[in-house]
Parts: C-alpha cells; structure tokens; sequence
C-alpha cells in the first residue's frame, strides 16, 4: 500500500522530521493504517548515520514494567544484546552509547486505547533535552489516544500534540492501488464489487479489506451481519467519547446543527466528510446502534445494552455479558461483582436519563429489557 500517493506523503513526511531533527505524529481513525504505516517506516528510514528504534506499545497497561519490557525487545534488537532493563537509567545508558556515533529515531507506536505511561515520557523529553537532535521521535498511534488521562499534561502535548499529521481514509485513486494488492494476496473480484466497497468504506482500509474478503466469498450483500466487519466498525466508533458520538449524531442525523466549531477535530480526521459521516457503513451502524437517548453510557455500557436491546426481551445471560466485558479471556477474567457493578450503573444511567427502556433481572437466567411507550 506504501506505493499510493496518501502512504507515500506520510513517508517522506517521516523522512523530512527525522532530516530536521523534529518529531512527527501519525494520527489516524481505528483501522485507518497506521499500524501499516509504523511497519513500512522501519524499512523506509533506515539509514547508515542513523539508529532506528521501533518500540510497539501493546497492553503495557501503562505500567513502568511493561513500558521496559517494550524497551529490552526494541534495543536489544538493534544491539544485538540482550537487555532486560528494570528501570529507565539503564535505558539511558544503553542510548547514550548508542549517541555516540549516530543519531537516534524512536519509532513509537501506541495501540488503540493503549494506556502510556506518563513516567516514560517525561522521562523520554529530559533524554531529548540532554541529546538535543541526537535524540527524536516519531508517533504512530490512533485517535483514542486524545481520550488518555493524561492528555493534558506537558509531557503528553510536547511528546505526541506538537506536531501532527492526519492519517486520513483513502481517496479514490490511492484505493484503487490498494485493490490491486488485496487481488494479489485474496484473488480478484469485479469492479462493481470494488466500486461499491469503496463507497461503503468511505477509504478506511480495514473496512476496504472486509468487505474485499466478503465479495471473495460472494457475501458482499451481507455486509449487515457479518461479524469481522462488526467488529472494525465497533472500533472506529469506540474510540469517540460520549460527547463526539453526540454531536456525530446530531450532525449526521437531525436538521439545523448549528455547533460547527465543535466538529473540529471530527472533520480533521475523516469521521466527516461534506455533510455526513465519511463511510455509508458507520453511518448506517451509528443510525441503528447508538442511541441518543442515552447518551451517559460508557462504551462498554452502550455496548451491553445494545445487545439486550437487540434480543429483546429475549434475556442475555451473565456468560453471554462476560463475553462482552472480557472477550476471549472471560472465563479467566470472570467477575460476579463487576458483572453486578456493571447492570447497577447501567440501571441508573436509564433511570436517570428517562430513557423508555428498563433494564430487568430474570433469577438464575440473566437480564433483558422492555421498552415501553
């Protein structure tokens, strides 16, 4: 995909930052690339006066431990020894080393909704301070990484807000080049097939590539039920707190919205485009499980009551709730006070929100709703 003009403008985008010594960050929607984009930059930068430090920050959880975790693999790597760093000194002692006859980029990738540690990066901005343009930096993260408890801080705006570029849904032109990788890895499919994920899609690649495995299989008109697909949607509009989901419905879906200014950010990374939600897909899933009566809930909440919601009044039970608050790791994970903390605040939010949907309990079976008039 690194061949399209959208990937290949980020990319010399890295190489200009890294020349100047100033960091860059790569911010895009969930499934918007730039996982791709933090793995073809590894390759792409590599130079002979430079060392190029690739660190993924995957469940760190943002504890210190985990963070050096990241750190041993990524320099042990590139020093071809083993490291196992109990605290951040060892760290700087590896890097000052390796300062002393080239310059140093980390490539720093944080996962959706990836907790950073605040230690790490304050301490990450006196290494710069004391190494100057020795030391830089490059982010690839997603938009969740706005929602982060210490987004406010200095070091959060110095280290990953000064300088950002957009990772923005792919044009036409640019899809058209990733459709011809997706027929050499999956097989070909028709070009009505292809014209119609790109406007489903609205350019977003992981959507572009679910729909491509869908039209492979002869299912593209069942793109409604199909769970793979659910799940990148669900994940473009997890990573929104409450109050853009808000204003995402209420542009989309009622007339006269009058609060513009507020659909800054929505509209600079691609969630808008024109007047409407940049793919028909979200849109249609926005329309059918988001509900704007109840705008209180946590995503993991909405996500509960969405599943009530569609069965009922068929009953959910509590397995079935674990399934959704813990996903693979449920049984492991299983907590009855959690199960029961989760349905008490919910019934709360309902109550106090005056939504028309009761949240009941059926003994030794599980939960459901009804809906009243």
């Amino acid at each position: 995909m690194h061949g399209t003009k959208q990937y290949q403008e980020l990319l010399e985008k890295s190489e200009q930052a890294v020349k100047s010594g100033f960091p860059i960050s790569f911010i895009g929607m969930y499934e918007c690339g730039v996982d791709y984009l933090y793995g073809v930059m590894i390759h792409y930068l590599k130079k002979k006066d430079r060392h190029i430090i690739p660190v993924g920050f995957i469940k760190t959880e943002g504890k210190l431990e985990n963070t050096l975790a990241c750190l041993s693999s990524s320099l042990s790597l590139v020093t071809h020894t083993q490291h196992n760093f109990q605290s951040l000194a060892e760290v700087w002692t590896v890097i000052c080393s390796l300062a002393e006859n080239r310059s140093i980029i980390f490539l720093l990738y944080f996962d959706e909704k990836e907790s950073v540690d605040l230690t790490f990066l304050e301490q990450f901005l006196q290494w710069r301070f004391l190494l100057s343009v020795k030391l830089n930096w490059i982010v690839c993260t997603t938009y969740s990484i706005f929602h982060h408890p210490f987004v406010k801080s200095q070091a959060f705006e110095k280290m990953i807000k000064t300088n950002i570029t957009p990772m923005l849904p792919l044009e036409k032109a640019n899809a058209e080049l990733v459709f011809k990788d997706f027929h050499s890895y999956f097989g070909p499919i028709s070009k009505k097939d292809q014209e119609e994920i790109f406007t489903l899609s609205g350019g977003n690649a992981g959507i572009m590539k679910a729909l491509y495995l869908l039209a492979r299989k002869k299912n593209l008109d069942q793109w409604k039920t199909d769970e793979n697909l659910t799940a990148r949607v669900d994940g473009i509009i997890n990573e929104l707190d409450k109050n853009e989901l808000s204003m995402l419905y209420k542009k989309v879906f009622t007339s006269n919205y009058k609060e513009e200014d507020q659909l800054e950010n929505l509209i600079r990374y691609g969630y808008i485009k024109g007047n409407s939600i940049f793919s028909p897909l979200v849109k249609e899933y926005l329309k059918f499980h988001y509900d704007q009566a109840v705008p209180e809930l946590s995503t993991l909440q909405r996500k509960v009551f969405q599943a009530l919601k569609k069965v009922s009044p068929e009953v959910v039970t509590r397995d079935e709730i674990a399934k959704l608050m813990w996903g693979k790791k449920w049984q492991q994970e299983y907590s009855d006070w959690a199960i029961d903390r989760l349905i008490y605040t919910m019934r709360g939010k309902l109550k106090k929100s005056g939504s028309k949907a009761i949240l009941k309990t059926k003994r030794n079976k599980g939960y459901y709703i009804e809906i009243y008039d």
